[in-house]
């Protein structure tokens, strides 16, 4: 099983806007997200609240396409929640994989040995995540399928070494 965690502020979402029923899903990242639901397990950690990210994925038509969303109602890291994660489904840290827009994410991913995937289209610019030396660092949600298939066909082929 491989399985995709999404940040949800910023890396889904667009979450500057102040009220909470504005908040909206780009349509490139609403298009990315159904792709990629036909072939992996999509979920979300977040500390965003639970009920506004299923609301959000509910008005963008795509709730559906996510098996698991753990909001800040989990009351833990992200590195707590994809560990609970990894112990319910059946899969191995190398195919699981965090899109994220934060250092901190990436650093959380990292402790819970899964690698990461930057987008610079949310909170941080690339200069920030250089250091950190996630999987790749992309720029546009359309960038976003094929950097997750070449992670998966990298990480068979270590596997398989």
């Amino acid at each position: 099983m491989k399985i995709i965690f999404f940040d949800y502020s910023g890396t889904i979402a667009n979450t500057s806007l102040p009220k909470e029923k504005n908040r909206y899903i780009n349509s490139k990242i609403i298009e990315t997200i159904k792709k990629l639901g036909e072939d992996y397990t999509l979920m979300i950690i977040s500390s965003s609240s639970q009920s506004s990210i299923k609301r959000t994925l509910k008005n963008a038509e795509i709730d559906h396409l996510f098996s698991k969303i753990k909001g800040y109602e989990a009351r833990k890291n992200k590195t707590e929640k994809i560990k609970n994660i990894l112990e319910i489904y059946p899969t191995t840290n190398s195919e699981c994989l965090m899109v994220t827009d934060t250092v901190r994410d990436i650093k959380e991913a990292k402790k819970a040995n899964v690698e990461s995937i930057a987008v610079t289209w949310g909170l941080q610019s690339k200069s920030s995540f250089s250091k950190l030396k996630p999987y790749s660092i992309i720029d546009r949600p359309e960038e976003l399928k094929n950097s997750i298939e070449k992670f998966f066909e990298d990480s068979t082929s270590k596997n398989k070494a």
